[in-house]
């Protein structure tokens, strides 16, 4: 039996199908463009629990998600899957880009205004501004981003 063809998997971390259609016309563009080999495979992940109870999220603020353990997380719930259904294996992978948005993550909390609203959202972003029904929990989520985000920069 020979040996099998190295691939090189660049990986893009997403938070779901809309972050991977709009990416995926740009990639293909690229890859046409610049003539990249038949060898260079560009896969997408999201957060995927192994019992499907959850699709799709943001890892940089997912409840119980810190720096001192996000790459497990990563790992786990956005690689794992993605290497099963693929086929690929981790010495494959040559480039793991994470796709996040900010969410406010880096607006000064003195930027957090509280506003009670009738309407669904949570948040509205105005600018540089936050506006919130919970400004607490708004500034704890966006030390946790940061902190997350920062970490994996």
């Amino acid at each position: 039996m020979g040996k099998r063809p190295k691939k090189q998997v660049i990986m893009f971390l997403v938070e779901g199908e809309s972050d991977k259609s709009a990416l995926w016309g740009p990639l293909e563009t690229l890859r046409e463009q610049y003539h990249y080999r038949d060898d260079v495979i560009v896969r997408f992940g999201h957060i995927k629990d192994g019992d499907n109870s959850r699709n799709g999220g943001d890892i940089t603020s997912t409840y119980g998600v810190d720096p001192k353990h996000i790459e497990k997380v990563i790992s786990k719930l956005m690689l794992s899957w993605v290497f099963d259904e693929n086929h690929i294996y981790p010495k494959d992978v040559v480039e793991v880009i994470q796709v996040t948005d900010l969410d406010g993550a880096y607006i000064p909390n003195s930027n957090i205004v509280p506003e009670l609203a009738n309407d669904e959202a949570k948040n509205k972003y105005v600018n540089d501004t936050i506006i919130t029904r919970d400004p607490r929990s708004t500034v704890e989520r966006k030390k946790k981003k940061r902190a997350n985000i920062d970490y994996l920069v």
